[in-house]
């Protein structure tokens, strides 16, 4: 059963770019496309997934405040290193996603891209919106 919270590392060119965090309700399959060094692609296209926000300079859940004042308007956002993807899914509950480390092929020790991040789905974020 995938954890509430944690740290991942994996190759985002590999199954589709997909990693799944969270569990029942909780869910949330992320969806990963390359971009770049320093930087990549998160996507709202899996269908447990509602929207997908950029959080410049997030880097942790104390830096967060509230989840839905984010915009998830788009599609995609572009999260940098140092940044954080903010993710509501079908059920209202919320994630962060803290991009810590984004290497593509060229500049990977083992020439293997990869991202590294930390993620958490705290009960403070469950699904509470303003009225």
């Amino acid at each position: 059963m995938p954890a509430l919270a944690g740290e991942a590392s994996f190759d985002y060119t590999s199954n589709d770019g997909k990693y799944v965090i969270g569990n029942g309700e909780r869910t949330f399959t992320l969806n990963f496309g390359a971009r770049g060094h320093g930087s990549i692609y998160v996507l709202s296209d899996p269908p447990d997934i509602k929207s997908v926000a950029l959080g410049p300079g997030v880097t942790s859940r104390s830096d967060l405040g509230e989840p839905w004042s984010y915009d998830g308007s788009s599609r995609y956002r572009t999260i940098n290193v140092g940044d954080a993807a903010v993710i509501q899914n079908r059920h209202n509950y919320w994630a962060a996603v803290f991009v810590d480390e984004v290497l593509i092929r060229e500049t990977s020790p083992t020439r293997n891209p990869s991202i590294t991040f930390r993620f958490c789905v705290p009960s403070a974020l469950e699904p509470q919106q303003p009225a």
